[in-house]
This record gives C-alpha cells, sequence and structure tokens, in this order.
C-alpha cells in the first residue's frame, strides 16, 4: 500500500482538497483509494489534523478540539492514540492500495521534539510514503492567513517573511526524495484548481476519471471593506473572545459575501504595495525554494530578496494600514448591511423602501449581536 501525506502547508487549498476528498470517499475507495474517516469525537472533520494532538503542551492543541477535551475524559495523548487505532482497523477493513491522510496542522508537527510517535505511526502504515506539500507567494499567504484570523479575533499580526523552509527540510530529513513541492497558484494550477492539480500530480490512478472527485470550494475571502468591517465587529462585540470562533461572525461574513456579490462590491483585497514587497522580499526561502524545487513564483525580482529589508513601520494595525481600502465602497457595504439588518431595501433608484428580507439571503441577527 501507498501511503500519501499531505501537510498543507495552510492557506494552500487544503480545505478544498480535504473536502472533495472526504465527499468523494465512496467513490475512491470502489477504485482502491482511502481516504480515512475522521475520528468519531470530530464526525463532521474533513481532515485528519488530530492526528497533531498528544505532543508537547496543551497549547498545541487544535483549535476544534478544546471543547471537546474540557469536561470530559480525552486526553491529547488518548486523543492521538485512539484515532491511529481507528485508521488501522479502517485500512485493516478496507485493503486499500492508496491511503491519504491529509492535515495542514501536520506541517508543524516535526518542529516538536515529541513528534517521535507520529513518525512511527506513518511509517507504521506503509514503507511507501510520498509527502504533498503546496505553498504559494508570501503575500498572498499572508493576506488570506489574516483573512481567517479576522473570524475569530479583533487582531491583525504584524507583516513578516515566510519561513517554511525548515519545515519542509524536517519532512525530507524523515522522507528523504518522497516529499514534493507545488506552488498554489491558480495561474499555474491544472484546470485552475486546486483539487485537479492534487489528483494529476499525487493521484494519477484517479485523476482521469472525470467527476470521480468533485471540486468543493471553502474559506473563500472577501473584500478589504468587508475585512475592515468585519475587524470592527469583533472588536466591538467579542473583545474578550480572542481566537474563539461564533456564529455571529458567521453570519456577518456569510451576508458580506452576499451583499458584496449582489452589489458589484465583490472585489478581491490586495495589500498595498509597500507591505506586499516587504512581505514577498524579505522572504529568503524564496531563494532556497526555486534552487532545490525549481519553483519561481511569477512577478518576484528574486534580485531584490534580502533578509536585510526592513518592514514598514505600524502601529495597532487596522485592515486600511496593510490593505487597500475604498472609502467609498466601505461606506455603501456599511450603508447596505445596515439597511439589510433593520429590513430595508434599495431601489436602483437609491430610494429606501421597506421590506422583510429573507434571513438566508440577508442574515440579520449580527445587527442584533452588535446591540
Amino acid at each position: 500500500m501507498r501511503l500519501l501525506l499531505h501537510v498543507g502547508h495552510a492557506k494552500t487549498g487544503t480545505s478544498s482538497i480535504q473536502g472533495s476528498l472526504a465527499a468523494a470517499r465512496g467513490p475512491l475507495l470502489e477504485a482502491g483509494v482511502l481516504y480515512p474517516m475522521p475520528p468519531s469525537f470530530l464526525p463532521n472533520s474533513t481532515n485528519h489534523n488530530s492526528l497533531a494532538t498528544g505532543f508537547g503542551s496543551e497549547d498545541r492543541l487544535l483549535r476544534g478540539l478544546k471543547n471537546k477535551i474540557q469536561g470530559s475524559t480525552l486526553t491529547t495523548a488518548g486523543i492521538f492514540k485512539s484515532y491511529c487505532q481507528e485508521i488501522i482497523s479502517q485500512i485493516e477493513r478496507s485493503n486499500p492500495h492508496i491511503t491519504i491522510i491529509s492535515g495542514e496542522a501536520l506541517f508543524k508537527i516535526l518542529d516538536i521534539p515529541e513528534s517521535e510517535p507520529f513518525v512511527n505511526f506513518i511509517k507504521l502504515l506503509s514503507s511507501d510514503i510520498s509527502v504533498s506539500i503546496y505553498t504559494r507567494r508570501p503575500s498572498d499567504y499572508y493576506l488570506s492567513s489574516m483573512q481567517q484570523k479576522l473570524k475569530a479575533s479583533q487582531f491583525i499580526r504584524t507583516p513578516r517573511p515566510l519561513r517554511i523552509r525548515d519545515r519542509i527540510e524536517s519532512f525530507q530529513r524523515v522522507f528523504g526524495k518522497s516529499v514534493s513541492l507545488r506552488l498554489y497558484d491558480r495561474d499555474q494550477l491544472k484546470n485552475n484548481d486546486v483539487v485537479s492539480d492534487f489528483l494529476q500530480h499525487n493521484l494519477p490512478e484517479v485523476a482521469n476519471k472525470e467527476d470521480l472527485v468533485p471540486t468543493l470550494h471553502s474559506n473563500e475571502g472577501i473584500s478589504a471593506e468587508g475585512m475592515s468591517v468585519l475587524q470592527s465587529f469583533r472588536q466591538y462585540n467579542f473583545s474578550e473572545s480572542e481566537g474563539v470562533f461564533n456564529k455571529h461572525t458567521n453570519l456577518l461574513i456569510e451576508t458580506i459575501r452576499n451583499i458584496s456579490i449582489n452589489n458589484n462590491l465583490a472585489t478581491r483585497a490586495k495589500l498595498i504595495n509597500e507591505i506586499r514587497d516587504f512581505v514577498d522580499y524579505s522572504t529568503v526561502d524564496l531563494i532556497w525554494i526555486r534552487d532545490e524545487f525549481g519553483i519561481e513564483i511569477p512577478n518576484i525580482d528574486y534580485r531584490k530578496i534580502s533578509p536585510k529589508r526592513r518592514g514598514p513601520p505600524i502601529e495597532g494595525i487596522r485592515v486600511n494600514d496593510i490593505c487597500q481600502v475604498n472609502n467609498l465602497e466601505l461606506a455603501k457595504l456599511n450603508t447596505l448591511l445596515f439597511s439589510t439588518a433593520i429590513g430595508l431595501t434599495i431601489s436602483s433608484k437609491g430610494k429606501l423602501s421597506a421590506k422583510k428580507v429573507a434571513r438566508k439571503n440577508a442574515g440579520t441577527s449580527f445587527l442584533n449581536s452588535a446591540i
């Protein structure tokens, strides 16, 4: 049996890959490919990030597992051991030709000195192991990660270089030349789609079977104006709930997306040029990636990359400190959000009329949580 270990890294289409594989478990298994079920205590999960638990301090415990452990008999070490056994049982029952383990949290696991049990488990499953990693332009990664962070926080991290060389080299030391790196760039992906690209380069056995693994898109971004609204919402309503996702924030994000699409406000967020250049040109790992894997990121002048590049001075970071925010678009978005929340619609001529808006399209309860 061949084992394919997909470890992200984060913000490179991992959720789309995992969601698509999970949705196609049945057809994949018929083709001899096992994508193991999630642990019994996380039945709705689409990934295998639970394998990253049980090592180091509980501060490293995945956010999604913390609530499961509180008030229960589960322990971090117990989670790892029990899930390993569940995966082994699934392999024994299915007898697949290929097993896929996927989790972006696994990208960091070899940083932990106590991670030997994980390595032993992977090598126990198979002697034929390949490791699949995707990376992306550093500035795009930073922007995407900040959009994700705002879903559960009012804070934005200071711009910094993307450091991934040490982690990739850790996998190379353990798994040798079986480690592959691909660039997550829609223009360079097969069919401009990360799921198609993943299948083509890792599972050619099933890649050409049409509709076997339909692509499911997830974690779609929002505009810079939407990010600004989201940051203010988290600041004024959930300042004491740092790092905690909640239904009110999710509803606001859904509403922002719907309003933006319906009113031609759905422009992709862009970093301020100075921020973008600092993140890209301070990431010296790009030179190593080029030399080691032959991957060059388009529109980057590699002669400008330097570890001495200084970042712009930023204090108390707001969205408009890092992103190009159009104030007129922001004002329009705020007006539409408020109008939607109180049950008003705006006609194409700019006239207001009272009208109840369906919750599924409008998402009005975020205003109640703000009052």
